[in-house]
């Protein structure tokens, strides 16, 4: 499976975020032991001969949406095959045009909904 593009996931602390992350490396056949949160280094790239992915997670960036714009600029200079940012809110205005948002909310302990959407520039 091939796929491109960027992706915003939006959720509370513990909704799953990164385990989305970890199911969508699997689906890309990409080692899913090598995928870990990038909380602490910002971001984790992901190079493979069919794959470059990007996993983003700006957490730690709340309040410094220019900081994060300049991470997210710098990567997408390289034409990556997918980007993926965990707490993308933490962009602010500096969110991409075209995306795929993926909010997921907790419903209970082993439950969890997940609403998604595609944004392209007509409807950012």
């Amino acid at each position: 499976m091939k796929l491109k593009g960027i992706v915003c996931l939006y959720g509370p602390m513990g909704a799953g975020k990164t385990t989305f992350v970890k199911g969508l490396a699997e689906a890309l056949s990409l080692p899913e032991m090598a995928i870990k949160s990038p909380t602490y280094t910002y971001i984790r790239e992901y190079i493979t001969p069919q794959h470059s992915v990007y996993h983003f997670d700006l957490y730690r960036l709340e309040g410094k949406p220019e900081v994060a714009r300049n991470m997210v600029l710098e990567v997408l200079e390289k034409n990556p095959d997918l980007l993926l940012i965990e707490w993308a809110e933490n962009l602010e205005k500096y969110l991409p045009e075209v995306r795929t948002d993926i909010y997921i909310q907790i419903k209970d302990e082993n439950a969890r909904e997940i609403r998604v959407e595609h944004i392209t520039s007509q409807n950012a």
